[in-house]
């Protein structure tokens, strides 16, 4: 039975990575999913390959809360890290998309999850 899970789980991520859209924009935030470019403000923004499937979750949900576990789920599957690996993860996408910038729009909610929001 795990192994069928985890083969079920397996499909519905590639389908799910098939219906995607080719371009994902939050506010000045644009992802484009065929070349994998981050550029917010006309400015690139380089991003390891962990942090761009974390900020596509993120941009495909938008402007729903995304969960850890949810997070964590579609990262690793059934394999999740042991140490804090999502939050180092999350540290460095935060820092390259909003930092750099006045307005931020990844929304922690403490407790809760994280989301990508256009600021009002």
């Amino acid at each position: 039975m795990p192994e069928l899970e985890a083969r079920l789980n397996a499909l519905i991520r590639r389908q799910r990575g098939a219906l995607d859209q080719a371009v994902y924009q939050v506010h000045d935030l644009q992802l484009d999913t065929r070349t994998m470019q981050v550029t917010r403000q006309g400015q690139a923004i380089h991003l390891s390959p962990t942090c761009l499937r974390i900020l596509r979750i993120l941009m495909r949900e938008s402007p729903n809360l995304v969960t850890r576990e949810q997070l964590e789920k579609e990262l690793w599957g059934d394999l999740t890290p042991d140490s804090d690996t999502l939050r180092s993860h999350i540290y460095k996408l935060r820092k390259a998309i909003d930092k750099p910038f006045n307005q931020a729009l990844l929304e922690t909610q403490q407790g809760l999850g994280l989301r990508l929001v256009a600021p009002v």
